[in-house]
């Protein structure tokens, strides 16, 4: 994680892709590093709901304040425009405050 890198874990379905994601999340809690877990369709889902209900700019302040962001079931279908622009905010869009005086470290599982 001091290298502020992205990883991508890839491999057939039902080989553990998810279960070392989430071992390694476990492993950062344990450390006191803040730990954030979505399945990808999940978080899309959140994230349009807080733009609906206006808190998406809370919701984007807490996935850019954790140290580690897991996301999970990436590539399962393809993101449309909307979907592709919330997700490069809290991914590292260097125009969101919280980018410029940190770089999270991410973790993508895909099955």
């Amino acid at each position: 994680m001091k290298h502020h890198q992205n990883r991508l874990i890839t491999g057939a379905t039902g080989c553990g892709k998810t279960w070392l994601s989430c071992a390694l999340g476990h492993h950062y809690c344990q450390q006191g590093m803040s730990v954030f877990y979505f399945r990808l369709k999940q978080l899309l889902a959140q994230m349009y709901l807080a733009q609906a209900d206006g808190s998406y700019r809370k919701l984007l302040d807490k996935l850019t304040s954790c140290s580690l962001l897991l996301l999970d079931d990436w590539g399962l279908k393809p993101l449309n425009s909307q979907q592709r622009g919330d997700l490069l905010e809290p991914l590292g869009d260097s125009s969101h405050p919280a980018s410029k005086h940190r770089k999270p470290y991410r973790l993508d599982a895909f099955t």
